[in-house]
């Protein structure tokens, strides 16, 4: 768990299912280390090679402080911790990130899926639902982004 080369994929603006086929090739620590010229001859693409290009200038001291500051664990989907019943979903998350207890993992959940650009009533009406349902002992799922 919190493998630095792993931290360092799940920075790499690529689609899970982009994701999926890279490291099913390669490990992570093996992309990291890949040149330009490497990934042309593995016919990479282009855009691909520019985002795994671009997350190198990720300043990711910076991001490990963060996830430490804020307890967050990050789980790849090939991590044994991995929930199992996720593997089986189409586009399944590559990467987990967890606060809090890894066994809350295992118990119920539920997402809550807002707009962007949520407008303050609605900011403040999943605000109350999602306090409601962890006050419940439900976990709340969330898509979150780290922006640099």
């Amino acid at each position: 768990m919190n493998n630095i080369y792993d931290i360092w994929f799940s920075t790499v603006d690529l689609s899970n299912k982009r994701k999926v086929e890279l490291m099913e090739r390669l490990t992570c620590k093996e992309i990291y280390e890949l040149t330009k010229n490497q990934m042309r001859e593995l016919k990479f693409d282009e855009k691909i090679i520019d985002k795994i290009l671009y997350a190198h200038k990720v300043d990711l001291d910076k991001y490990l402080n963060y996830l430490k500051k804020n307890n967050i664990k990050v789980i790849s989907l090939k991590n044994k911790e991995y929930p199992k019943q996720l593997k089986n979903i189409d586009n399944k998350p590559v990467f987990l990130y967890v606060r809090g207890k890894l066994d809350n993992l295992y118990s119920d959940n539920i997402a809550i899926v807002g707009s962007r650009n949520a407008s303050e009533y609605g900011k403040y009406v999943s605000r109350k639902i999602a306090k409601e349902i962890s006050d419940k002992n439900i976990n709340i799922v969330s898509r979150t982004s780290y922006r640099n």
